[in-house]
């Protein structure tokens, strides 16, 4: 059977929705890549199963993400993020 070629796709997640690009393999299965989060990448052997894969592979990065923002605003005792002004 032929596989279809790489294609983008919306992954709902619980911190909302992230594109996620799968690409068909030569194992019979996608590999699936998170633009919006280099180096975020994951497999599944049918595109259900590397959409889940997905989904947990882009929660987990965003929660390494906001631990570090964590840890960096702790170190250097800020106590949050100034925001832009709009002026």
């Amino acid at each position: 059977m032929k596989k279809q070629l790489k294609k983008y796709m919306e992954v709902q997640t619980k911190y909302g929705k992230h594109l996620c690009l799968f690409e068909p393999d030569d194992k019979e299965g996608y590999i699936v890549t998170v633009p919006g989060l280099p180096g975020t990448i994951t497999w599944g052997k049918t595109i259900s199963e590397a959409k889940r894969m997905a989904q947990e592979a882009v929660e987990l990065c965003v929660e390494c993400l906001a631990q570090k923002a964590r840890i960096l605003r702790k170190k250097e005792g800020i106590r949050e993020f100034a925001k832009p002004s709009l002026a």
